[in-house]
């Protein structure tokens, strides 16, 4: 993964460029149908501010990127030029990093798929099997909520627990790993 370094910090420069320069575009139609607000266009890709540093966002980050590519390619005439940034120049430059960080993108996908058999095979999620031998009810979640004014969680921790000790934690933490990408 050494290589992948340089790539990945020219990548971002592409993207942050790109996001600074969009204000600057003197054409209306096209400045309004770009100029939307960063945080809108990186929530669209389950991305943030911190994960463009996160390397291993990269799937997420080359989706964005590819995005951009395609707005200089689309909106933009060949040597039109947004102060000193060329759409095309840099469409052909974000082309080549993406065709060059795919495979590391395809490892970290394979990565983040590994890690989650991982996790499923982990013993937590099938130690409640156990539980229903013993007898004994087990809570996942031991928090009080009331505790933080949070009233309205006591319901999830209830059902998050049933399902720690119905032995279907399994089901659910997909579901849970999702609504985390959206905070």
């Amino acid at each position: 993964m050494k290589y992948i370094k340089f790539p990945f910090k020219r990548l971002i420069k592409e993207i942050r460029d790109y996001f600074d320069m969009i204000p600057d575009i003197n054409v209306d139609y096209i400045r309004r149908e770009l100029n939307k607000p960063r945080n809108k266009i990186l929530h669209k890709y389950n991305l943030s501010k911190e994960d463009l540093k996160n390397v291993l966002c990269l799937p997420e980050i080359l989706l964005l990127a590819d995005q951009i590519k395609e707005n200089n390619f689309n909106y933009f005439e060949n040597y039109w030029y947004t102060i000193d940034y060329n759409h095309y120049d840099h469409g052909y430059i974000l082309k080549d990093l993406i065709r060059e960080l795919t495979p590391y993108s395809k490892k970290i996908k394979d990565f983040r798929e590994h890690q989650f058999e991982k996790a499923l095979k982990n013993e937590i999620f099938y130690e409640s099997s156990n539980n229903k031998k013993s007898g004994r009810n087990y809570e996942y979640i031991n928090e009080d909520f009331s505790d933080y004014l949070l009233p309205e969680f006591e319901n999830f921790k209830e059902l998050i627990n049933q399902a720690y000790n119905d032995h279907i934690l399994y089901k659910i933490v997909p579901i849970l790993l999702r609504c985390l990408l959206f905070f």
